[in-house]
């Protein structure tokens, strides 16, 4: 398809005919395709239900992973010094007020593994987050919401899961890029890759949202 990708067929399929069958049968549900790789070359690529290798598709939480490559990437670029860096050290002074003891120790690190300790468990545990993704998303105002929320733990020792804490590296991102950050992610992760049929969740502010929900094809997702 001339989008950087080599192939090299399977030859005997037999193996993978059994997954084919299962997901005719709606055993596998919501299987709209499926591709392997092997050395750099697709060896094996099947749509089902009408998906074509032109169709995007909603990554929700896996696209925290292009979050993390962004944030690498900007510590590459010297945007941020390193992952040890702290979270206040990029927020704006409107929100400084929020810093408290354990809240100011909170490192980049501890955000790119979600282990901030910040009151923001989406799953996983029985608890009522005050900066669960319910919560802040159905906020007038989404980053003082999570920077509101009580502490439950020291910084980088417990992860829970939480999207509030790449929603975090969002706003940094946001803050420090030196061209507005959907155009910083295209020129440098997407458009290295050849990746140029995607779709950007925008958070309430108009920006990118680091959370989940990129849109994006499996071929470029097998790319990332």
């Amino acid at each position: 398809l001339n989008d950087g990708w080599k192939i090299n067929p399977l030859k005997n399929k037999s193996l993978l005919q059994s997954l084919e069958d299962s997901i005719a049968k709606n055993k596998f549900i919501n299987t709209h395709s499926v591709l392997i790789a092997k050395k750099g070359k697709i060896i094996y690529e099947k749509y089902f239900d009408g998906f074509t290798n032109t169709t995007t598709h909603d990554q929700r939480s896996a696209s925290k992973s292009i979050a993390s490559a962004i944030t690498g990437i900007a510590i590459e670029d010297k945007l941020i010094n390193s992952d040890a860096d702290l979270l206040y050290n990029y927020l704006p002074e409107e929100y400084q007020y929020t810093k408290d003891a354990l809240k100011s120790t909170i490192k980049i690190k501890d955000l790119l593994t979600m282990s901030s300790g910040i009151d923001a468990v989406d799953f996983g545990i029985k608890r009522k987050s005050k900066a669960s993704e319910q919560a802040y998303q159905n906020s007038p105002n989404w980053i003082k919401t999570v920077l509101e929320a009580p502490m439950i733990h020291k910084p980088g020792i417990v992860a829970n899961y939480g999207s509030a804490n790449p929603f975090l590296l969002g706003s940094i991102l946001n803050s420090i890029t030196p061209i507005p950050l959907q155009l910083y992610m295209d020129q440098h992760l997407f458009n290295p890759l050849g990746i140029d049929n995607y779709t950007i969740q925008k958070g309430i502010n108009g920006k990118p949202y680091f959370g989940g929900g990129i849109y994006i094809t499996p071929r470029d997702m097998l790319k990332f």
